[in-house]
């Protein structure tokens, strides 16, 4: 929708680069929810702010409907619109490990994170086609009506487990394992400076590829529909070999994917056959870092370190994209495209050291963890 703000909206206005910062500053409000929503929980309540959350999240796109100026833009659809989508995602993401055992945890975790991939399968065709038909402004009221249903259906089927004492009260000394938690800390703030730019960047290089919008937007919905199916599997895979194992191999697998498949992508048939893999490959973390957060520090206190874990992944949500169009920009797509798979092989080795460390050495390196 960026181009469309660009070339027809506010044309003259603004530029693609400062356009791109409304879905990053969208996306890092989402996931910065981690930094204050805890004793906003539970100050009033889990189903309380879902509710908030449920209202105003569309609203922030129906307002940017109404948008005159970019700035109203970056209030709108990248602060309200994200903020609010933050609040319904920091009660959600963690339930699932919170109701089930360890032996199902990852599979009802990556089931309920993979509503996301198809989202994105069933949005992006469908925001082609109502912005073809519509313009961008009635299409962001469609969508936000679409929101409020789907928000609200959620919502009123939401069961928020009942949890013995306040998740707040946990403190560093009871966080089983705090160095390894410090170096998930470090993965959550290294991944996603990766992770959005092969998606983001579909549309460009389709392009590039002399491939038409329909085209572009087609591989979009493949990688969403890779994605979804890759954090069911995924998840399948934690309860078997472990979350850790599991995260690092799909990690490094999502680097290597993108620096020799996407480089050498000269046609289409190859790109076709990167955006499977890494459709497949990368996102896993949405679904995993709940379960190794769970093994870390129990469940008792999730909800606290899950967030910390989310919240650091905001700085790559805002500046991982931009940073990979400036490198496109001023250089070439081999400079861009090696810098997104290489972050993404830097992020697997801290779990790599997290795997070796997990037991302190007094273990099997197959041990399932």
């Amino acid at each position: 929708m960026g181009f469309r703000y660009v070339e027809e909206v506010f044309h003259d206005q603004v530029t693609t680069f400062q356009i791109s910062f409304v879905g990053t500053l969208a996306s890092s409000c989402l996931l910065s929810g981690g930094l204050y929503m805890t004793p906003i929980i539970e100050r009033i309540g889990a189903r309380l702010v879902m509710i908030c959350g449920t209202v105003m999240a569309p609203l922030g796109l129906v307002l940017s409907s109404f948008s005159t100026s970019p700035w109203h833009v970056f209030v709108t659809q990248g602060v309200v619109f994200g903020v609010f989508a933050g609040w319904t995602f920091t009660v959600s993401v963690g339930l699932p490990a919170q109701w089930f055992s360890s032996q199902r945890r990852g599979l009802a975790t990556g089931l309920s994170s993979a509503g996301a991939g198809i989202g994105g399968v069933f949005f992006g065709p469908v925001t082609h086609t109502l912005i073809s038909h519509l313009g961008y402004r009635r299409s962001l009221l469609v969508l936000g009506a679409i929101g409020w249903v789907l928000l609200g259906t959620a919502t009123a089927l939401l069961r928020i487990p009942s949890l013995s004492s306040s998740s707040s009260s946990v403190t560093r000394q009871e966080v089983n394992h705090p160095v390894s938690f410090y170096i998930l800390l470090v993965f959550s703030f290294l991944i996603t400076f990766g992770y959005f730019f092969p998606f983001f960047s579909v549309p460009l290089y389709a392009g590039f590829l002399g491939m038409d919008d329909d085209q572009g937007a087609t591989l979009i919905s493949v990688m969403s529909a890779m994605n979804a199916v890759a954090r069911i599997m995924m998840g399948w895979t934690a309860d078997k070999i472990g979350g850790i194992n599991t995260l690092f191999i799909t990690t490094f697998c999502s680097g290597l994917f993108s620096s020799l498949i996407w480089q050498f992508s000269h046609t289409y048939g190859i790109y076709v056959v990167y955006c499977v893999c890494i459709g497949f490959s990368s996102g896993t973390f949405v679904s995993l870092l709940p379960i190794i957060v769970t093994d870390l520090v129990g469940t008792q206190a999730l909800p606290k370190y899950l967030s910390l874990c989310y919240a650091m992944t905001m700085f790559g949500n805002l500046f991982g994209s931009p940073i990979a169009n400036t490198l496109l920009e001023h250089y070439n797509w081999t400079v861009a495209i090696q810098y997104t798979g290489a972050v993404s092989i830097l992020a697997s080795l801290n779990l790599l050291v997290l795997r070796y460390i997990r037991y302190d050495g007094d273990d099997s390196i197959w041990r399932k963890v």
